[in-house]
């Protein structure tokens, strides 16, 4: 890979903020560079779930549905005290009339990382 040696923006760290910044850069023409000191994506999972806006978002990218495939919808959330289930929070369709995805996607920062960083790829940007 060529590293360019004109660009307007800098992204230091490729987690999902990092890697979504550098989409969205470049789908607006803006010349920006992504680096970060590790190989790939997130060996383990530090986020678990996508809200109905990051989908809106994913939508605009192209990747919202590889998304939902690669995902889980949560029904529900159990709230545990001492070792006891203390209350189940009911998920369902949360933000129903709000948005074209009503429910949180259960999906991993390991694969939030892959998706957007082959997004970045399949438009000819790399990680460096």
């Amino acid at each position: 890979m060529q590293v360019p040696v004109n660009v307007d923006v800098l992204v230091v760290g490729a987690g999902p903020t990092g890697l979504m910044l550098a989409n969205q850069l470049l789908r607006r023409g803006v010349r920006s560079l992504i680096i970060d000191r590790n190989p790939g994506p997130s060996a383990q999972t530090k986020a678990l779930g996508v809200q109905a806006r990051t989908l809106e978002i994913y939508a605009r990218l192209g990747i919202a549905e590889r998304a939902i495939e690669l995902g889980t919808r949560a029904a529900g959330a159990s709230l545990w005290v001492e070792g006891r289930r203390a209350a189940r929070v009911p998920l369902g369709d949360i933000g129903r009339d709000l948005s074209p995805y009503p429910f949180l996607l259960m999906l991993g920062q390991d694969d939030n990382e892959r998706l957007l960083g082959e997004t970045l790829r399949s438009r000819g940007m790399d990680v460096l």
